[in-house]
Parts: structure tokens; sequence; C-alpha cells
């Protein structure tokens, strides 16, 4: 109903006329829940990826304090690894100085040994033996020693060459040189200068004794026999085998002139000195066999 303002000036100033209106508020509600709704819906994707980008940055700025608590507090919380690196570093420090110490006194040893001339005698106590033992700990350092050992043996090995003495006498020639330096450094560069010297002797005595007719005679000089030495030093030495092969065929041929000529005894000698030389040649055995037959 509709109540109009008095016109009346005293009762108009008295009398106040409310009005009845309709509550608002549901309404506001309802329709801000609909918008909401309608925002959820459309944009879902958007929101959580928005919540997602708000977690990682919370994590990272927890992460950034840790850090730097850890740096402002580094006696608190030691790395482990960085300890145990420490200690490492510390073992191999003192080990080094153990091994340094051991290099030195092995090769002050060697050096002394060395100085006393004491190379590979007595045993035990000898500079070859001090070498091994120092080249299982330090390869480099103990080279010096072997090349000391090497040189002794090899100027006592060109001292016996100049004496001749390349074979004979068994207690004290150049071969028995090689064969200790053979033992001791075969690859090393005087142990093949070595060998190659003393087959280069021997080949000049074969060559001087093969020029005298010394084919099998006498014993202890003759070019057969030095050929031979040659081939129990180098089995492959083309020099040498050939030798030996002119020395068959040079008392074949005379044996096999001696038979034609009817001087079969003559011929017999000439074939026992080629046999000598070469026991399993077919070609000797048959003419033996021949020989014998006629006889």
């Amino acid at each position: 109903m509709h109540i109009k303002s008095p016109i009346d000036p005293f009762f108009k100033k008295r009398i106040i006329i409310v009005r009845q209106t309709h509550s608002k508020k549901p309404w506001r509600l309802i329709s801000l829940f609909i918008i909401f709704s309608v925002i959820v819906y459309f944009f879902s994707d958007r929101i959580q990826d928005i919540t997602s980008e708000i977690l990682t940055a919370q994590e990272e700025i927890l992460k950034q304090s840790s850090q730097s608590t850890a740096e402002l507090n580094p006696l608190e919380s030691p790395p482990i690894q960085a300890v145990a690196d420490n200690v490492k570093a510390t073992e191999k420090t003192k080990e080094a100085a153990v091994i340094a110490e051991t290099v030195e006194n092995l090769l002050t040893k060697a050096r002394a040994q060395i100085a006393k001339t004491q190379y590979t005698s007595p045993k035990g106590d000898n500079a070859y033996e001090t070498y091994q033992t120092l080249f299982k700990v330090a390869p480099e350092q103990a080279e010096p020693i072997l090349d000391a050992i090497v040189a002794w043996y090899f100027k006592e090995a060109t001292q016996y060459l100049k004496s001749d003495q390349v074979i004979q006498p068994e207690n004290g020639n150049a071969y028995n040189m090689y064969q200790q330096l053979r033992e001791m450094a075969p690859q090393h560069q005087s142990t093949q200068i070595l060998l190659k010297q003393i087959i280069d002797v021997l080949i000049q005595r074969a060559q001087s004794q093969m020029a005298k007719y010394y084919y099998t005679r006498p014993k202890d000089n003759n070019a057969a026999n030095t050929y031979q030495h040659i081939l129990k030093i180098s089995p492959d030495n083309m020099e040498a085998q050939n030798g030996l092969k002119k020395i068959v065929d040079k008392y074949y041929r005379r044996a096999v002139r001696a038979q034609k000529q009817g001087r079969i005894q003559e011929s017999l000698d000439f074939l026992e000195r080629a046999l000598q030389v070469a026991p399993d040649d077919p070609i000797l055995n048959q003419l033996k066999t021949e020989l014998g037959l006629t006889h």
C-alpha cells in the first residue's frame, strides 16, 4: 500500500514514512556463484598452471634458503665426500714419501755395489739384484743402474774380442759376456751390438780358415767348427749355413774323384770328413754305402 507524504508542514516534519523494499543480498550471492562457476569451468587449466608456478616458486625459495644456511655455517655439516678426499690425499702423500725414500736407498745401494764391481755377484749382494728390486718400484730411475751394468760387460767383451778370445777359453771370452747380457738385458742396444761384433769376428775367422783349407782340421782351428759356433749363436745366419755347404761340397767332390781313380780308402776318408759336417745328408750316405760295397 502506498502512503503519500503529509502536506501540512507540522506533520511533514514529524512523520517519517518508511517504504517497504525487497532484500537484494541473496540474489547477489547467487550471481557471484554463477560467475565463479563459469570462470572455473572455462579457465581451469590456467588456474592449475598458476597454482603449479606458485608452488614451484615456493620450493625454489626454500632451496635457496637451505643453501644460504649451509654456506653461512659450513662447519656445522661438512660434506662427507670432501672429508674422504682429504683422507685419501693424506694417505697418498705418505705413500709417496715412503716410495721416494725406498728408491733413494736402493739407488745408493746399487751405486755402492757398482763401485765395488759387484755387478752380478755375490748372490744376494750385487747391483743387478738391486736393480731388479728398484725396477718394480721405479722403472725409469732403475734404467741408469742397468745401463751401468751393461756398459761394464760390454767393455769386458770388447777387450776379449781384441785379444781374439771370442769363444775360447771357456772361463773367459766375449761370448760368455754376451750370454750374461742376453740374460739381463736381451733388448738392450749394447747387447745387440755385441752379438753382431762377435758374429763378424767369427765370420772373418772362418773365411781365413777356408782360405787355408782348414775345413775340418785341425781340431780347434777349422772353418766347420767356427761356422757351427756361429749357428749356435745365430741359427738363421745364412753365411754360416752356406759355409758349411761349401765344405761338404768340397769333400764330396774329392771323394767322388778319388773313387773314380780307384783310391777307395782315400775316397772314404774324404766322405767321413763331409759326414762330420752333415751326418744326415742322403747323397753322402748313399756314396758311403757304394764305397763300402766296393771296398
